[in-house]
């Protein structure tokens, strides 16, 4: 079980080579990583692609990264709820979480949410949204 990496030493929690092997298989446990491996681009690029949620464990900086918000939307695209908020103002990325859920326009920022376009895509795929 990946997740008993929350019960290893620190050393070992900071080991990159270790950390990205156990995130593939299970992304959540980034959350155990170190900060540092939790603000490594290719260590959370493997956790999100694993499971889009993990997003929620990465550094802010990479919360913000477009790429990285993407693989994580392609994952699971409830990983919005973990992007940086200036992210929830980019149309593309929205787009690319409401076209598969619908009710994930909540998040959207107001000025999306109050485009028809965007708001019409949203219901296109959820008709009670």
């Amino acid at each position: 079980d990946a997740a008993v990496l929350r019960f290893a030493s620190p050393g070992l929690r900071a080991d990159r080579d270790l950390v990205e092997a156990v995130v593939a298989q299970n992304g959540w446990v980034l959350r155990w990583a170190s900060p540092e491996l939790r603000a490594d681009r290719d260590v959370v690029m493997t956790a999100v692609a694993q499971s889009g949620l993990a997003l929620e464990f990465a550094s802010d900086e990479l919360r913000a990264d477009r790429e990285i918000v993407r693989a994580a939307l392609a994952q699971d695209p409830s990983a919005l709820e973990c992007a940086a908020d200036e992210l929830l103002a980019d149309r593309d990325i929205v787009t690319a979480a409401v076209l598969v859920d619908g009710s994930l326009l909540e998040l959207a920022s107001e000025d999306l949410r109050a485009d028809p376009d965007l708001v019409l895509a949203a219901a296109g795929e959820d008709g009670a949204t």
